[in-house]
């Protein structure tokens, strides 16, 4: 029968670890954090905390938990590099913060063929800039064709309607979180056209806006019958976002920037807004805009 040094308790073979000849629990000599044996040949005290074992270094390691203001040494990072514990990490879905004060709602998406309303967290910061009424709709649209009009973006109807919808009533789009859709018709002479844009509600201004501006420029697209791969046409529109957000200097935009644009490794909305930025980079938005219409052989400018 063999008795654990550390604690003087009898080990069973299915709890033992064998160390230098002596056999001890694997609870007293296993670390909890890293998971890996604990060498010293005596366990102080202060190796010990709250009834689990812990190396030194891992034990110094703990933080404090920007929430709660307790030593965590299970803890998770936001995008800013605050800390917080398992129990209150919960990050804000649209600036990357903890949620110090806050609630969920329920998101939708799609995954597997299947609609999900999927829990989201929000800040209290990002929650009271949420944009609700077609006051504010119309603001957000009048500041976004502000920024398009002095880059050089012309060419796009200022009446398309734009709705809030919690996207339930979409169809299946193979896995993607849907945060806006544009809808439209056009006629073959580009005389007549039918647009609705629809927005994902509990939007936030500053992603309000960003998603505004891809969803026009989706319309400019549609309108003047531009044909491009789906990664050109989705990293066009993310030009657009990326244009509006960087006006906003704030550090939500910057990280919506980072977030949704600059590190976003999917192959079409990632790769597409990477490839076309080098475009823009090139042309600047008014030759890119008039390449476009040129390769399309579309005229340059439509009455609208």
């Amino acid at each position: 029968m063999k008795v654990c040094p550390d604690c003087h308790k009898v080990v069973s073979a299915l709890d033992a670890v064998v160390l230098k000849g002596k056999t001890y629990h694997k609870s007293c000599r296993i670390c909890y954090k890293c998971g890996q044996v604990i060498e010293d040949n005596l366990l102080l005290p202060k190796q010990v905390y709250q009834g689990h074992s812990y190396h030194y270094s891992c034990l110094n390691s703990a933080q404090v938990c920007c929430i709660c203001g307790k030593k965590t040494l299970h803890y998770v990072r936001d995008y800013w590099g605050n800390t917080a514990c398992a129990e209150h990490g919960h990050i804000c879905l649209y600036c990357g913060s903890f949620v110090r004060e806050g609630q969920t709602f329920l998101f939708s998406c799609v995954r597997e063929g299947q609609k999900l309303s999927e829990p989201r967290w929000i800040c209290d910061k990002c929650q009271v800039s949420i944009v609700r009424t077609p006051e504010e709709i119309e603001q957000c649209r009048k500041e976004v064709m502000t920024i398009f009009k002095a880059n050089g973006i012309t060419g796009i109807p200022e009446d398309i309607p734009i709705r809030l919808s919690d996207m339930k009533d979409l169809p299946g789009f193979q896995g993607k979180v849907i945060w806006g859709l544009n809808k439209g018709r056009v006629s073959s002479s580009r005389a007549r056209y039918s647009f609705e844009i629809l927005m994902h509600q509990n939007f936030p201004r500053v992603v309000f806006k960003g998603v505004l501006a891809h969803e026009l420029l989706h319309s400019w697209i549609a309108l003047y019958s531009i044909r491009l791969p789906n990664n050109e046409e989705e990293g066009l529109c993310n030009l657009g976002e990326f244009l509006v957000l960087k006006q906003e200097k704030s550090k939500e935009a910057d990280y919506l920037i980072n977030w949704t644009l600059e590190q976003n490794r999917d192959p079409v909305y990632g790769d597409g807004y990477r490839l076309m930025k080098k475009r823009l980079e090139k042309l600047g938005w008014k030759g890119l805009m008039d390449a476009l219409l040129w390769e399309n052989k579309t005229p340059e400018h439509i009455d609208l």
